[in-house]
C-alpha cells in the first residue's frame, strides 16, 4: 500500500472498506520451501482489494486449490493494531500411485 495513512470509508456493515484503500494493482504471492533452491512467485491482478478475497482467488485460479480463507484486524482509535488473525482451510487430494485412485 503506497499510502500508510489512508483513511478508508466505512462499509454499510460498519467495517472498514479495505478494498477502497488498497485499490487496483497486482497481488504477488511468494512461497518458499527449504527443499527448493529459489522461492516461487505468482502474480494476479487485484480484483477487490480485500486481501482474503484476492488471496482466495489466487489460490483457486493459479494453484487450482479450493480454499476457505478469512482475515481480520481490530484497530484502536489511534490506528494502532489491537489484534489480527485469520485461517486457511484447503482441500488436499492424495493420488495413490499403486492403485491409481484418489483419496480425499
Amino acid at each position: 500500500m503506497s499510502n500508510p495513512s489512508a483513511d478508508p470509508p466505512l462499509r454499510e456493515d460498519g467495517k472498514l472498506n479495505v478494498g477502497a484503500a488498497v485499490g487496483r494493482g497486482v497481488l504477488a504471492v511468494v512461497r518458499s520451501h527449504p527443499k527448493n533452491e529459489h522461492p516461487y512467485q505468482g502474480m494476479i491482478p487485484i480484483a477487490t482489494g480485500e486481501v482474503a478475497e484476492d488471496l482466495a482467488r489466487y489460490l483457486a485460479d493459479s494453484e487450482q486449490t479450493n480454499s476457505a480463507l478469512a482475515l481480520g484486524v481490530s484497530i484502536n482509535r489511534d490506528t494502532s493494531i489491537r489484534s489480527a488473525g485469520g485461517f486457511l482451510i484447503q482441500v488436499y487430494i492424495l493420488y495413490i500411485l499403486h492403485c491409481g485412485s484418489y483419496v480425499l
